[in-house]
């Protein structure tokens, strides 16, 4: 992908139109200073040169002249005390040269420089006063030396300069090209991938490492990804979860008025009947009509939203019940239920509620058992979490692990809704308790531990 203009064009066009208008100016000054430094330096050696020269009172003729100035590779000139060339090492008409000799202060006791330019060449002038042996000034030796081979090297360096300050740009252009790419690059990824969570792909991450904001950036978008992916998991297993109470509500309610029918049939029929054995028939039958009854009772209650009024009970005795009532069923279908009844303090709860729980739980393993299964019910006293603890056992194949059974599943069995543990997780919330699903270790199969606050300690608290 293409970096962003936006960003991209503000970091690299800036940075680099500053530091090409920087690099200009100390060019430009580098350029000017290195020829200045190196006319004065010039300046300098003739000034020396010609003040040796006027002090050495040697006769100033033009052949002297013109040795002298092809030794300083300048231009020797003697001035009267006027100003006026008395003597040269050639003759010279230029009139720029005129009007800078015109223009020296011919009363001046020191040395004195300046520069002209003439035929397209800048010259420089150096003027240095004669006195005779009185300390009267006579005249003037000035010397004229052209400057075109030190702009000539002027020029040549700043070529030079030109080149290195372009390579020098180049260099920096990349390292500043990479430095927005790589602001650019990560930001890319990270609208990339927030339009993959935006079109549903909330499984897409962002491989960036660097730099260090954009990193944590790219680990809040996952993060956010995977918070909206569970959160959507939820929504569908709370939407299948509400479709499936509002088919459980209207089974149960179609249900509710046959069953009622047939238990008052049952009630006049039992009446009438004088054979015991005809008449214990019938009670069984009535048995399992009002474990029905309390099926479609708790399941209406569920759809519809019921609120628990847990109460302090005695577990046993619910447990008893409940175990009385499922033990015939699950004889005849060669199935054994165990329970040990044993007193505990009491707890918290619901009885029909629990009743209800309890009621899912042996069914749940019944369905899962042969003949000659087990299924083992005991209650104990968890004093050090102040809970009254009902347990569940088989000897089934067992199932995985899933702690605190809070993600109740729709069931695979040919027959059930798979509302059992949604049913029951609903009831030990409205409780307060918790359930534990594990593999029995005494049984084999599976093991459901549910713990409900003992009355004593909801007093305490």
């Amino acid at each position: 992908m293409r970096p962003s203009n936006g960003i991209y064009s503000g970091i690299f066009l800036p940075f680099m139109v500053i530091f090409l208008i920087a690099t200009a100016m100390a060019w430009q000054f580098a350029h000017s200073l290195f020829e200045r430094q190196l006319i004065e330096l010039r300046e300098r050696q003739l000034g020396d040169a010609v003040k040796v020269l006027a002090e050495a009172n040697l006769p100033l003729t033009p052949e002297m002249l013109r040795r002298m100035g092809r030794m300083l590779d300048s231009r020797l000139i003697a001035l009267d005390p006027g100003g006026r060339p008395v003597a040269s090492d050639q003759a010279w008409s230029e009139r720029n040269l005129a009007r800078a000799l015109a223009s020296v202060n011919n009363e001046a006791r020191t040395t004195e420089s300046s520069t002209f330019d003439a035929a397209d060449q800048l010259f420089s002038l150096i003027v240095t006063p004669l006195y005779d042996t009185a300390d009267e000034r006579v005249g003037a030796l000035a010397a004229v030396a052209s400057l075109s081979d030190i702009r000539a090297a002027s020029r040549n360096i700043a070529l030079r300069l030109a080149i290195g300050a372009l390579l020098v740009i180049a260099v920096l252009a990349w390292v500043v090209h990479r430095i927005a790419r790589g602001i650019t690059r990560p930001i890319a990824q990270l609208v990339t991938t927030a339009h993959a969570i935006a079109s549903g792909d909330l499984g897409a991450t962002a491989d960036v490492d660097r730099p260090r904001e954009l990193a944590v950036l790219a680990t809040a978008l996952g993060d956010m990804a995977r918070q909206l992916d569970a959160h959507r998991r939820q929504a569908e297993r709370e939407n299948r979860l509400t479709a499936l109470g509002e088919l459980a509500a209207r089974v149960a309610h179609e249900l509710r008025n046959p069953l009622t029918a047939i238990k008052l049939q049952l009630q006049i029929q039992l009446e009438r009947l004088r054979d015991d054995a005809e008449r214990e028939r019938i009670a069984r039958v009535l048995e399992e009509m009002r474990r029905l009854e309390l099926i479609v009772s708790g399941t209406l209650m569920w759809a519809k939203g019921s609120r628990a009024e847990p109460r302090p009970g005695d577990l046993t005795g619910v447990v008893s019940e409940v175990v009385e009532l499922m033990r015939p069923p699950l004889r005849h279908r060669g199935i054994s239920l165990h329970f040990e009844a044993m007193s505990l303090p009491p707890a918290i709860i619901d009885g029909d509620r629990i009743k209800q729980v309890l009621f899912n739980l042996i069914n749940n393993a019944a369905d899962v058992l042969s003949d000659d299964g087990e299924i083992a019910i005991s209650c104990t006293h968890a004093e050090e979490t102040g809970s009254i603890c009902l347990t569940v056992e088989d000897s089934g194949p067992g199932m995985p692990d899933t702690g605190d059974a809070s993600r109740a599943q729709v069931s695979d069995k040919p027959l059930g809704l798979g509302m059992g543990l949604a049913i029951s997780r609903e009831i030990l919330a409205a409780h307060r308790g918790s359930m534990e699903i594990t593999r029995s270790v005494s049984l084999g199969g599976t093991r459901v531990r549910l713990c409900l606050p003992a009355a004593a300690s909801v007093v305490d608290g």
